[in-house]
C-alpha cells in the first residue's frame, strides 16, 4: 500500500484546528498531576443535533452502552473451568456460592475456588540452554526443556524462551512455552505464559486486575493461576500462569475463532512516539511491526487500518469542526463493552494500556456489521504501581490512589497524530470527547465504587489470596521480598489502595 501522505499531512494539524482565541469549538481542558481533565464539552458543528448528556446515576441510558456478557464457560463439573472458577447451579463457569460448586479439595472463599496451595511444576532445561537464552535475552530464542504437571511429563515437541519487555531486565525472569502442534500438554492451550511478577512484591496486582474485569464487566480476559516453579529440581519461584490470547481463547469465550485479532506491541522506538495508540502511521507498512496480528490472515491490515485512518481519524477532524466526535466509531465498536474497559481501568489506575497491553478483535454480530472489541492484557501495572519515569522501572516502590482515571486523551489545542506530542489513544480519545458516552464512563465508576465487588469482595479476596500464597512467596527468594513481615506490609498497601482511589474518584466524579 502507498504511504498515507494525504492524512499524514493532516496530522500536524490535529488538535490545532479550530484552535484559536474565542473559537466556541475549542474543547478547554486543565491537567494538574494528581488529576483528570476538566472539560466543558465539545462546540456543536450547525445543523448537528448531538444527544443530551447521560445522567451519571443512570449509565447505560441506551442499548450501545450496555454490554451483555454472553461468554461464559459451560460445565458439569468444576474441572471444565479454569482456574479458581467454580461450576454453577445453572451448569455455567463463574464465581462459586457454594463448595459443591469447586474440586473436591477447594474451598469457596469471596467466589473463589481456592486449593490448598499452588500446584508445583517441574522444568528441565540444561544449563548450556538456559545460560543461551539468558546470554541475549532480547532475542527470541527457543531451546529444548521438558515439564512436568501434576505427575505426567510432557517434552515431546516443548520448547522454552524468556518473555516480556521491560521485565527482561529483572534477575528474576518470565517465560514462555510453547509445545508443537498436535503432542500431548498440559491444560487447554500449547503455549503457555509464566510470569515472574517481580515487580510485584504481593504477586497479586495482575491477578486481581483480573478479577475485577470479570466481575465488574463484560469484557473478555484470560484465566490465571499460581504455579511453584522448580528449575532442574531446584525452587525457581512464585510464577503466574497466564492465558494467552489466541484462537483457544476466543473459542472459551465464546467468540468467533476466525475473527481477526490483533495485539498492540510496538517496539519501544516507535511506541515513544505514539505508536499503538490506534492514530495513522505515516506508512503502511508500520503497522504490522506495531500491531502483531494473531488470528487471520497475517498480511491483511485492512480491517484496522480502516478503523485507524478512516473512523477514528475523521472522527478526530469532525471533533475540531465542531462536530460529533464518535459517529463513525459508534458504527464499528462495542461501544458498550469499551466503556466497560476505560472505567475497569480508570478504577484500577492502569496506565499501561493507552499504547501498548491491549487486543482488538473485529467480532461478528447476530444483527449488523462486525464490532471491534478489546481484551484486556498484562494488568501488573495497577493498584497504586506506576511507571516511574525517573528510574525507568516499574517496580512498585509507592502507592498512588490519586492519578488521572482518564489516561489517554488529549488536552485542549495539542497536536493529535504520529509523532504524537502527548501520551494518548485515539479511540479512548474521541470516545472520552462525546459527553453522553463521557457521562456513561464516569457513571460506571461511580457505580462501581460503592458496589460490593470494589467495597467488600477485593478487600476479602485480598487476604484470601495472600494467606493462599504466603507459604510460596517466603520460599521464594528471588523476589522483592526479604522478610515475612516485607509481605505483609505490601499486601495492606493493596487494601490502603482500594480505600483511597475510591475516596479520590468520588471527589473528583462528585458521584451521588
Amino acid at each position: 500500500m502507498p504511504k498515507r501522505a494525504s492524512v499524514i499531512g493532516l496530522l500536524a494539524l490535529g488538535g490545532v484546528l479550530g484552535c484559536g482565541v474565542g473559537d466556541p469549538t475549542v474543547r478547554s481542558a486543565t491537567r494538574t498531576d494528581s488529576g483528570p481533565a476538566v472539560t466543558d464539552g465539545p462546540g456543536t458543528a450547525p445543523g448537528v443535533t448531538v444527544p443530551p448528556p447521560a445522567s451519571v446515576t443512570e449509565p447505560c441510558p441506551t442499548d450501545e452502552c450496555a454490554a451483555v456478557d454472553l461468554r461464559i464457560r459451560s460445565c458439569s463439573q468444576a474441572l471444565d473451568c479454569t482456574a479458581f472458577e467454580g461450576c454453577g447451579d445453572d451448569g455455567r463457569c463463574g464465581p462459586c456460592v457454594v463448595p459443591a460448586h469447586c474440586r473436591p479439595t477447594e474451598r469457596c472463599q469471596v467466589g473463589l475456588c481456592v486449593p490448598p496451595e499452588p500446584p508445583s511444576w517441574w522444568l528441565t532445561v540444561t544449563r548450556e540452554d538456559f545460560a543461551a537464552i539468558h546470554d541475549d535475552p532480547y532475542t527470541e530464542i527457543f531451546v529444548p526443556c521438558a515439564l512436568e504437571v501434576l505427575g505426567t511429563r510432557y517434552e515431546d515437541g516443548c520448547r522454552i524462551r524468556l518473555r516480556g519487555g521491560t521485565s527482561l531486565d529483572f534477575p528474576k525472569k518470565s517465560f514462555r512455552i510453547n509445545f508443537a502442534e498436535g503432542v500431548p500438554h498440559p491444560g487447554p492451550n500449547r503455549k503457555i505464559n509464566l510470569r515472574a511478577e517481580y515487580n510485584d512484591p504481593t504477586f497479586l496486582r495482575n491477578f486481581l486486575s483480573l478479577q475485577s474485569f470479570r466481575r465488574l464487566s463484560a469484557v473478555p480476559v484470560s484465566a490465571i493461576q499460581f504455579v511453584r516453579l522448580y528449575l532442574n529440581g531446584e525452587y525457581y519461584g512464585l510464577m503466574t500462569e497466564v492465558e494467552p490470547i489466541d484462537e483457544t481463547f476466543l473459542r472459551g469465550q465464546g467468540l468467533s475463532d476466525e475473527a481477526p485479532t490483533y495485539e498492540a506491541d510496538p517496539p519501544h522506538e516507535l511506541s515513544s512516539l505514539g505508536a499503538g495508540g490506534l492514530m495513522p502511521l505515516p506508512d503502511s507498512s508500520l503497522y504490522p511491526q506495531v500491531y502483531d496480528k494473531k488470528v487471520g490472515d497475517p498480511d491483511d491490515y485492512g480491517d484496522l487500518i480502516a478503523l485507524i485512518e478512516e473512523d477514528l481519524w475523521n472522527d478526530r477532524l469532525s471533533e475540531e469542526a465542531g462536530g460529533p466526535s464518535a459517529a463513525r466509531l459508534r458504527a464499528s465498536v462495542d461501544v458498550g463493552e469499551y466503556l466497560d474497559y476505560l472505567a475497569v481501568n480508570g478504577l484500577l489506575q492502569s496506565h499501561d494500556h493507552v499504547r501498548k497491553n491491549y487486543y482488538l478483535t473485529r467480532q461478528p454480530k447476530a444483527s449488523g456489521p462486525p464490532l471491534w472489541m478489546v481484551i484486556a492484557w498484562d494488568q501488573d501495572l495497577t493498584f497504586g504501581c506506576l511507571w516511574n519515569d525517573v528510574e525507568q522501572t516499574t517496580l512498585c516502590d509507592s502507592t498512588v490512589v490519586d492519578s488521572w482515571y482518564d489516561r489517554g486523551t488529549l488536552v485542549s489545542c495539542t497536536p493529535a497524530g504520529f509523532p504524537a506530542l502527548y501520551f494518548y489513544n485515539q479511540l479512548i480519545h474521541q470516545v472520552l470527547a462525546d459527553e453522553q458516552l463521557r457521562a456513561a464512563f464516569t457513571g460506571r465508576l461511580c457505580r462501581y465504587l460503592d458496589g460490593p465487588v470494589w467495597q467488600v469482595e477485593l478487600p476479602a479476596m485480598v487476604d484470601v489470596m495472600a494467606a493462599y500464597l504466603r507459604s510460596a512467596v517466603g520460599d521464594d527468594l528471588a523476589d522483592l521480598n526479604l522478610r515475612p513481615e516485607d509481605y505483609d506490609r505490601e499486601v495492606a498497601e493493596l487494601k490502603r489502595f482500594i480505600v483511597g482511589r475510591a475516596d479520590f474518584l468520588r471527589g473528583e466524579l462528585a458521584c451521588p
